[in-house]
């Protein structure tokens, strides 16, 4: 089944980011000129109450933290260029 839940949405089609739950996994997403880049955990979500932190650098490197350890990285080539706006 797959499953999503959004915890963090924020933006459009055109441009936004979201931190989200899919399939029991973190994801964090973001659009920018309609392009989407998305990074995933490769384990599961912990069952309890946990922090999470997802940055956007300059020149595009995304990363995602689960209680100060990072479970994902990529590179979305560019940060967003317009603020988002509209529900993502």
């Amino acid at each position: 089944m797959n499953r999503t839940e959004s915890w963090l949405p924020k933006g459009g089609r055109v441009y936004g980011y979201a931190v989200y739950v899919q399939n029991a996994n973190l994801c964090f997403s973001i659009r920018n000129k309609s392009k989407l880049t998305t990074v995933t955990s490769e384990t599961p979500a912990p069952a309890v109450a946990f922090g999470v932190k997802a940055t956007l650098a300059d020149g595009g490197e995304m990363r995602l933290f689960v209680d100060g350890e990072q479970v994902a990285i990529g590179n979305a080539g560019t940060v967003i260029t317009t603020q988002p706006a509209m529900a993502f």
